[in-house]
């Protein structure tokens, strides 16, 4: 059986199917969701991308609703690879929800495995801070560092040479997650509420520095 040309007919056929159907994306949805599985890296066969836009019922479409299923999904593809894909010329707020919500569900499957950072090379600083301790403010001086990725993360290495003795290595991940190891020892210049703070990180090591991990 040949694909048909997917009109406007098609689309209102496959719109009323799909609010028929239990937790089915929208057309509009299923639009946004075939431009990004088409442009994917990882491209999808029929049954898997059919299972995402009709999670509970993919599997019990007959077969002219597939072959319109197939023919929007072509006439996409011919769009992206021969004549250029274009949104409607006009197009409200629901449209572009619906569309890009479609597009990420189809996107968020291979930009996960994607690292986070590539290639990154810098100095970040702050020149004078201040910190409120319980008898009033104080200087710690500067902090800096130098940025860099590390396996696909951000990574932050803090430069030791600080009142605080700060020796760190951070990182920050795709997801936020941000983490920090490695040792304090404040200067003895300090005021003694710092140095009563890092008591409560632990146990100092054999050079007198306190374990930092969060």
């Amino acid at each position: 059986m040949q694909l048909p040309q997917f009109t406007e007919q098609h689309a209102k056929q496959l719109s009323t199917f799909l609010d028929t159907q239990s937790q089915a994306m929208t057309l509009t949805q299923s639009q946004g969701y075939l431009f990004g599985v088409i442009c994917s890296p990882e491209p999808l066969d029929v049954h898997e991308w059919m299972a995402a836009i009709l999670p509970n019922t993919a599997n019990n479409v007959d077969e002219e609703m597939l072959f319109l299923f197939m023919a929007l999904y072509h006439q996409i593809s011919e769009q992206v690879f021969e004549v250029g894909y274009k949104l409607p010329a006009q197009y409200n707020y629901e449209f572009c929800s619906n569309w890009s919500a479609g597009f990420v569900t189809a996107t968020t499957s291979y930009t996960q495995k994607l690292p986070y950072c590539e290639s990154l090379q810098g100095e970040i600083a702050s020149p004078n801070i201040d910190v409120q301790g319980l008898n009033g403010w104080f200087n710690i001086g500067p902090l800096g560092g130098n940025l860099s990725c590390k396996s696909g993360d951000i990574a932050i290495l803090i430069d030791p040479d600080n009142t605080l003795g700060l020796e760190a290595d951070a990182t920050l991940k795709a997801n936020f997650d941000f983490k920090v190891s490695g040792y304090v020892k404040p200067d003895a210049t300090l005021p003694k509420d710092v140095h009563d703070a890092v008591k409560f990180l632990g146990r100092p090591d054999n050079q007198g520095r306190y374990p930092l991990n969060f």
